[in-house]
């Protein structure tokens, strides 16, 4: 399992509604002067699904169906290469001949980085967390089969418990 984010992300994507901002003062022009936006900027309703559209195009041009059941995965048959999105997170499921060629297309378009790589060689990494869900790679021990587990965001059970007026057990 590899884990990729993706850095700076508006500013590869086209507006979707025209965008009209004020300057800042530091930037030297008057209340007069105004700019229309071409790329999306951080902080705009439209950011996020501009952000969307743009990772379909960019897994569309790498050979990537979206899924039906979720729009959050992608497939290709070619390489049988599984990709989860989600947010600026990336964490495709491939081949280790296809990592190279994942990254190096996917940097064709947007400034990535890889995170990293679980698995079960020298120097693969065994955890790491994904919007703070940790993802821990258990190898495989006798005849037992490797293994990804996956764990919510603990903070969930806090927050449900402070809803619901709920205390924890002392023991």
């Amino acid at each position: 399992v590899l884990v990729i984010d993706v850095s700076r992300v508006h500013p590869y994507c086209d507006m979707i509604r025209k965008g009209v901002i004020e300057f800042p003062k530091e930037a030297g022009y008057d209340s007069d002067y105004v700019a229309i936006l071409d790329k999306a900027l951080y902080g705009l309703r439209d950011a996020g699904q501009a952000f969307g559209f743009k990772v379909q195009d960019v897994m569309k041009d790498m050979g990537y169906e979206q899924g039906m059941f979720s729009p959050c995965i992608y497939y290709s048959a070619a390489n049988h290469g599984r990709v989860w999105v989600h947010g600026d997170d990336f964490a495709p499921l491939i081949s280790r001949s296809g990592v190279r060629k994942l990254v190096t297309d996917m940097s064709k378009h947007l400034v990535v980085k890889v995170r990293a790589v679980l698995g079960f060689r020298p120097g693969d990494g065994h955890d790491i967390q994904i919007l703070h869900r940790l993802v821990t790679f258990i190898g495989a021990e006798g005849a037992a089969l490797d293994q990804i587990h996956w764990e919510g965001d603990p903070r969930h059970v806090d927050l449900l418990m402070q809803q619901f007026g709920l205390r924890r057990a002392v023991s």
